[in-house]
């Protein structure tokens, strides 16, 4: 009985043998990778830390140095990126006109988001804007031409561009 049953069961074809022979260098490469993983981290570390040496704008959460507003005084780094986040703040309040969403129709909380870069001058250029309509876009735009020459910020004692993320939010009643 256990004869027959071996005559009838399929032979193994070289394929599916050859399949097994491919396991192993599998394995082989996976154990490489793993173990590689760890210098791989440490040298993505450096070309990061390299590429922010050479790149001319810093996002405003990790610069240095941040740009100074005028008016702007403070012992610490972390005081006078408060400041000029509260300056801006209070820029923005006393110009941007919310009745402009009144007049357009619109109802509810509007959020406005502007994207700009403090250059290494201090001016306000490669500004980008969103919001719910294109007059809402033009106020923002309108209120970021008024912000004062700043000190630029610095990078590694280097004179860098700063992107700053800017969100304005109100509530239109009706």
């Amino acid at each position: 009985k256990k004869r027959i049953i071996m005559l009838q069961k399929i032979k193994s074809t070289r394929k599916s043998k050859f399949k097994y022979l491919l396991v192993f260098p599998l394995l082989a490469f996976m154990l490489v990778v793993v173990s590689c993983a760890n210098e791989e981290t440490k040298t993505e570390e450096a070309v990061e830390t390299q590429m922010v040496d050479e790149v001319d704008d810093v996002p405003f959460a990790i610069i240095e140095k941040a740009p100074v507003f005028p008016g702007c005084e403070g012992d610490s780094e972390e005081e006078l990126k408060d400041c000029l986040n509260q300056k801006i703040i209070e820029l923005v309040q006393n110009n941007f006109n919310t009745d402009l969403g009144k007049e357009l129709g619109l109802q509810g909380i509007q959020q406005i988001v502007a994207m700009f870069t403090i250059d290494t001058s201090g001016n306000i250029t490669d500004v980008r804007v969103r919001g719910p309509h294109e007059e809402l876009v033009k106020e923002t735009e309108r209120v970021l031409d008024q912000f004062p020459k700043l000190t630029p910020g610095e990078q590694r004692g280097k004179k860098v561009g700063v992107t700053y993320t800017l969100p304005i939010r109100f509530e239109v009643s009706s």
